[in-house]
């Protein structure tokens, strides 16, 4: 009996083609192979097998294929026996294959009979198609156990023994040189990655080198290299599935300022012959350096820069009272730093997310007229460190020099001078001549950087019936001074709000106010015809940042020194070359900010800047590092000998009121101006008169230089003298020439002498001697040589004439309760020259009037110009425990040739009034008690008592105040404190 052992696999498809049938590799039926071993031997005493009555179909043996050489009888559990006598089929398609059928033994080649059956190959196992036709029983298909599938690593044509070995492919090894083959190193996958430094749990900061490999070979290695700027500085050996190694922040002592990469190169233990290309990470730079690079200064910008160290600071010290910081010095030999010349790092300023930390740095280049070529210069670093632990890797470390690329700029000039006119070179598309014939107050100029705003006061002045700048207001940040001529009705007055410290003041002269500041700003006042108008000089930096969108937030503010050929899509100018009537608002000041009624103009308030000088530091030596505002700038206008500091009187900003009252101004209406003049000028004296006055009292170097063209000068002269009937405006020209000339002398490098260390030597242009003059002397080695009939510093005073003193600045009266300056009054003086001494004769007040002169003292006295002079009267320690005091003040000049003296009355005006005839009266809301002047409501505490002035109730003494009475008790007799 048959048995067929197996999992009977049926797809029945119902009017399926041949096309569709299954493929028999996956639907077969099994067959037992070991019960029909070729090497079983039939037991005569158990039934034979027989596959006679095999279900048709396809079938496959367990655990061995078809015998392929003959088999004798009485073998494979049965008496006859069936073989294949032919080849295994390849992989694909069922082939026929020669089955031969020993029968009883009967053939001696045991093939009684043969029968091609199909057989298919399934590559690890083949299948059958029984049952096979000429079969008879007892007959069964014999096994074969040891045809087996080719073990792993070893082929055949057909997949199955004998196989032979498979050497290893290129690029591949093995001990054996056949297959299991392998890569001859480990594989990288990805890129290797060096990351930041980053503070691991009780490892301070370490930096990560981190690679993939899916090699996980427990022979497998990984060799990490760790380099600076290429050259190897140590390494480590990593094993199994370990893929990062560590570079901790200790070992970079002495690598400082290098590029750090990591290269991992792989092999295995027993072969290590064998190994992999280089694998290259990143670089990382640990150190200190600047952006931005590459580094430009622009001179006469201020350039914010970073400072960076990609190190974290660490120190390793608890308990100590030395902060742990790592201080950076800068080294700028050509440049200036702001604020000074160290930078500390401390470990809260590392940022773990971008792995650096950032320091500012504003650096500055030297700023002067000079207009040169641009030049190259360095900036570099050196590091401080404490003796603190962690820090000692930073020690004597030197950032190498980082070029810095300087590009010079010129200054931008605002002159207006005479009626005004107006020439700038903020706007160098507007560079021809313009005028200002309006009233009122004006924005000259601003920059936002220093900040600074410029305003200007514009009034007729009544000589020449023209508009003339009387008053100019500056401020700097928070601070400001204004210089007035109070309407063109005295000499300048100079008063500020505080004491300058964003700014400087100096009087260069008899006649001109410099102002500047530690950026490069300067603004040049030369006050005219004793003092009656200013003619301005704006000297500006390059780079400036308008104040337009500061002061009212609007595009409605222009400055006057500042314009364009359309203003707000309206022609600027003209047909005279004045600012036009329909644009002149645009460039009046904003009540709410002008600074001559105690405004403000509205700038971010910044800090005046210190700016530093920074050399390399010497072993064992102090550092010589210099800081100080200005430091930056080198203005020979600055350097003057003619110019020493001036303090402007310091007074209180006016009240803020509200609506801020604005001065009102009458617009100007120009005058007809015929020639001859009414003085009887011709056009042609004028014309003469100008250019004699040009070319003579202006510097020699002047007059030759082509590209100043004397005739503009000389037309604005000549049209001032028209327009004023005198020669009252000459002066204006000669100085606007003058200034011209200074600025193209000194902007141009082959003015210039070069030193034998490098340095240029300054030409001798700038005017110094005062007031070039009066245009009534020669200037000879900075000294005036006054022709005849004139004398003092600046040939302004007639010889043999006495002098005058008109007038005193604030009026001959000053109420000691108001101003706290009372004692040092300026006298307005005309035609004085070399002093001796100031003489002052006082008087105390009687009933209201002076009393018997007092016997009179010489004081000290400084002279400001030659139209100013201030006495300090005080004599006594208590001079303000009075009511009134007269001072008659007289001047001694050199000469014998003396002049009046003026009557000057101080007094305290809580409990007094005093007139122009100096007569003063008791006032009615305060009292006067023991010869002291109280306020109403003034009070007093007596022990336990409290008293108070009361007007009404006593003018003389105090009043008693009962604590929750309704009542006052007058009292004249209080026991005051001692003083």
């Amino acid at each position: 009996m048959t048995q067929a052992v197996g999992v009977l696999w049926v797809l029945l498809i119902a009017g399926s083609s041949a096309n569709d049938a299954p493929d028999p590799c996956y639907s077969y039926m099994s067959l037992d192979g070991g019960s029909r071993e070729k090497g079983v031997v039939t037991n005569p005493s158990q039934s034979s097998l027989c596959d006679k009555s095999l279900i048709p179909g396809w079938y496959r043996f367990t655990g061995a294929e078809i015998a392929m050489a003959k088999v004798d009888k009485f073998h494979c559990g049965a008496e006859s026996t069936v073989w294949m006598n032919d080849k295994i089929p390849p992989v694909g398609p069922s082939v026929d294959r020669k089955f031969c059928f020993n029968h009883l033994g009967l053939s001696p080649t045991g093939c009684l009979w043969s029968e091609q059956v199909p057989v298919k190959n399934c590559g690890t196992y083949l299948v059958y198609q029984f049952p096979l036709k000429t079969i008879m029983c007892p007959m069964v298909v014999c096994t074969d156990s040891s045809i087996k599938p080719c073990p792993t690593w070893q082929v055949s044509p057909t997949g199955f023994t004998p196989c032979t070995k498979i050497p290893c492919p290129a690029g591949k090894v093995s001990p054996s040189g056949f297959e299991p083959c392998r890569a001859p190193y480990p594989k990288v996958a990805d890129n290797v990655t060096l990351s930041g430094p980053e503070l691991s749990q009780g490892s301070g900061y370490r930096q990560a080198c981190s690679f993939t490999s899916p090699d996980v070979s427990p022979d497998a290695l990984f060799h990490v290299t760790w380099s600076m700027d290429g050259l190897p500085v140590g390494s480590t050996t990593l094993t199994g599935d370990e893929r990062t190694a560590y570079f901790t922040l200790s070992q970079w002592k002495g690598h400082i300022n290098h590029k750090l990469t990591c290269s991992v190169q792989t092999s295995y233990t027993n072969s290590q012959n064998n190994t992999s290309p280089v694998y290259t990470s990143n670089s990382y730079y640990g150190g200190i350096k600047v952006e931005p690079q590459p580094l430009n200064i622009v001179e006469g910008t201020d350039t914010k820069v970073e400072v960076i160290s990609t190190l974290p600071v660490e120190c390793h010290v608890s308990g100590t009272q030395t902060p742990c910081g790592l201080k950076v010095h800068v080294i700028s030999p050509n440049l200036f730093t702001v604020g000074g010349c160290d930078l500390t790092f401390t470990p809260t300023d590392w940022n773990a997310s971008t792995h650096e930390a950032r320091l500012p740095l504003e650096l500055a280049a030297k700023l002067d007229p000079v207009i040169k070529a641009n030049s190259q210069t360095t900036l570099s670093f050196m590091t401080i460190t404490d003796l603190l632990s962690g820090l000692d890797l930073w020690t004597n470390v030197t950032v190498p020099p980082i070029q810095v690329s300087v590009t010079d700029t010129a200054f931008k000039i605002c002159y207006s001078c005479g009626d005004p006119h107006f020439v700038q070179s903020l706007n160098p598309a507007m560079h021809w001549k313009y005028n200002l014939y309006h009233l009122g107050h004006f924005n000259l100029a601003g920059d936002r950087r220093a900040p600074i705003a410029v305003q200007i006061e514009t009034n007729v002045w009544h000589p020449s019936h023209l508009p003339v700048i009387t008053a100019l207001a500056v401020q700097i940040g928070s601070e400001t001074v204004i210089i007035n001529t109070n309407g063109g009705s005295s000499n300048p007055t100079v008063v500020a709000n505080t004491r300058p410290t964003s700014y400087t003041v100096q009087l260069c002269g008899t006649n001109e106010y410099q102002i500047y500041t530690s950026m490069g700003h300067r603004i040049n006042i030369h006050h005219k015809s004793y003092g009656h108008y200013l003619d301005v000089k704006l000297t500006f930096p390059s780079g400036i940042v308008s104040l337009t969108d500061i002061v009212n937030g609007t595009d409605l503010y222009r400055e006057t020194c500042y314009i364009d050929t359309t203003t707000n899509g309206l022609t600027t100018l003209g047909r005279r070359g004045e600012i036009s009537g329909q644009v002149i608002d645009l460039f009046r000041v904003n009540p709410k900010s002008n600074l001559f009624h105690g405004k403000d103009v509205h700038t971010t308030k910044v800090p005046p800047k210190v700016y530093c000088s920074c050399p390399p530091r010497k072993p064992g030596h102090v550092m010589e590092v210099t800081c100080k505002r200005g430091l930056k700038v080198s203005d020979p206008f600055i350097d003057r000998p003619t110019c020493k500091e001036f303090q402007p009187k310091i007074i209180m900003a006016p009240p803020a009121k509200n609506p801020p009252a604005e001065t009102i101004f009458k617009e100007y209406q120009p005058l007809a101006h015929p020639w001859p003049t009414m003085n009887g000028i011709t056009e042609v004296m004028a014309r003469a008169t100008c250019r004699e006055a040009i070319l003579n009292f202006t510097s020699s170097q002047c007059g030759s230089r082509t590209e100043i063209n004397i005739n503009d000068f000389i037309g604005n002269c000549v049209d001032d003298v028209q327009a004023s009937g005198g020669l009252g405006y000459v002066s204006s020209a000669v100085q606007a020439f003058q200034s011209q000339c200074e600025t193209d002398i000194l902007s141009d490098i082959h003015s210039y002498n070069t030193t034998s260390t490098g340095e240029l030597q300054l030409p001798e242009v700038l005017s110094q001697c005062p007031n070039l003059c009066s245009m009534r002397g020669a200037c000879v080695k900075s000294v005036c040589q006054c022709g005849e009939g004139w004398e003092w510093t600046d040939c302004s005073v007639r010889t043999g004439e006495p002098f005058t003193v008109s007038g005193i600045t604030g009026g001959v009266l000053c109420d000691m309760s108001v101003s706290s300056d009372c004692f040092s009054p300026l006298l307005t003086v005309g035609n004085l020259g070399y002093m001796t001494s100031c003489t002052v004769t006082p008087a105390s007040y009687e009933q209201g009037r002076p009393s018997q002169p007092q016997a009179p003292y010489t004081v000290s006295y400084s002279r400001e110009n030659a139209f100013s002079l201030s006495c300090d009267i005080k004599s006594t320690p208590k001079l303000t425990d009075f009511l009134a005091q007269s001072y008659t003040i007289s001047l001694q000049p050199q000469s014998n040739v003396s002049g009046n003296s003026i009557t000057y009355v101080v007094y305290n005006g809580v409990c007094q009034m005093c007139d122009e005839h100096f007569t003063c009266y008791r006032r009615a809301d305060a009292c006067l008690i023991n010869g002291r002047c109280y306020k109403a409501g003034s009070t007093l505490m007596v022990g336990q008592e409290k008293y108070a002035c009361d007007p009404k109730s006593n003018l003389d003494g105090f009043t008693l105040v009962s604590t929750g009475a309704t009542t006052h008790q007058n009292s004249s007799c209080v026991c005051l404190p001692s003083t």
